[in-house]
């Protein structure tokens, strides 16, 4: 018999989540991701934009920070 298509959805966040959560709790990024902000196609994985970019923001942040003060 085959899952409902909510059983199947809920699936596949779960596995992406289970992907995306050791990697960004290494680096200190595990709150700025939601799995339920993204959409998870076959083969994509999108942040929504009303999550005001909050997982890549903090991705970008933490791979290139800010310098602390202005530079010359």
């Amino acid at each position: 018999m085959t899952k409902p298509p909510i059983l199947l959805s809920i699936e596949q966040r779960n596995a992406v989540g289970a992907i995306f959560d050791p990697i960004l709790s290494k680096f200190g990024l595990r709150d700025a991701f939601d799995v339920r902000a993204l959409q998870i196609t076959d083969h994509v994985v999108v942040e929504n934009t009303g999550n005001k970019q909050k997982l890549s923001g903090a991705v970008l942040d933490c791979m290139f920070p800010k310098a602390a003060a202005p530079s010359e």
